[in-house]
């Protein structure tokens, strides 16, 4: 046997972090923060669900110091945030992501012969608020109710590109049916994650937060240990055995929702734990 699978693998996940955004928030840079948590813990591999700044230049950046300052690789997927446009469209970005050596987008991380790493953005299709009202509405609102309208732009519908996302996950998971899988996308894939409530305009924005497709997809799929995701900024943390799988969704978030201003505290109790 390989000595190094005679040893555990041990992966911290985060997702959500929103460095500069926080950094504006709390007026000084929090990236010292996050090195000082990151040094705290004892971990193999660092595992990011996007939204790790509002920029894919940026993000890059910060996923270089990170690795450079640690020592330690980080494994990557983009959120929404991450891939504002800084050319002509936001594939550019999403592409420029793709490319860095930390991401899982069309690059399955195999671990070892029985457990792998699967994931990639995600986007979402408007599915969770469908009951509420048509898309054609939802399609009409969304430059008024949510920031992607005016910062991502795909050149094709939120629908088509989810759907495009979602091939690459059915192809991947058949491709890998015989592993452990610890599947990772941005966007809530269970509706029973989606905050409702007597607010419509609230109800509204959730067409953007995710496709319960996805779950579906998951649920056919027995190998899947973990399913991770963020995007919500609501922290569930790890939920056992939820629909047959371990469930993580414990999001940074900004500064003006944590419990307090500490935010090296605040990153460690975003952290959870995977031993492979």
């Amino acid at each position: 046997m390989n000595l190094q699978r005679m040893l555990d693998m041990k992966i911290a996940t985060m997702t959500d972090i929103h460095l500069d955004t926080n950094s504006l928030l709390l007026k000084r840079d929090v990236f010292p923060d996050l090195l000082a948590a990151l040094n705290e813990i004892t971990y193999d591999i660092l595992l990011i669900t996007g939204d790790l700044s509002n920029s894919s230049r940026t993000s890059i950046n910060i996923i270089n110091k990170i690795q450079e300052e640690t020592g330690k690789k980080v494994l990557f997927i983009p959120g929404n945030h991450d891939v504002t446009k800084f050319a002509d469209t936001s594939w550019d970005s999403y592409n420029l992501l793709k490319e860095h050596e930390s991401s899982l987008i069309d690059k399955p991380f195999i671990i070892d012969e029985d457990n792998v790493i699967i994931g990639d953005m995600g986007w979402y299709d408007y599915s969770y608020a469908l009951d509420i009202v048509p898309s054609s509405i939802i399609k009409q609102r969304k430059k008024s109710l949510w920031d992607d309208a005016k910062y991502v732009k795909w050149q094709m519908d939120d629908e088509q590109v989810f759907e495009m996302i979602l091939n690459k996950f059915k192809k991947q998971l058949e491709e890998h049916k015989n592993k452990k899988v610890i599947f990772v996308n941005h966007f809530i894939p269970y509706k029973d994650f989606v905050t409702y409530s007597s607010d419509g305009e609230w109800n509204l924005c959730n067409a953007f937060m995710g496709s319960d497709k996805i779950g579906k997809l998951l649920d056919g799929c027995s190998n899947i240990n973990y399913v991770l995701f963020g995007h919500t900024h609501r922290r569930y943390g790890l939920i056992e055995d939820y629909r047959g799988k371990n469930v993580i969704c414990n999001p940074v978030g900004y500064a003006y929702e944590w419990e307090t201003q500490d935010a090296k505290n605040e990153f460690l109790k975003c952290m959870n734990f995977i031993t492979v």
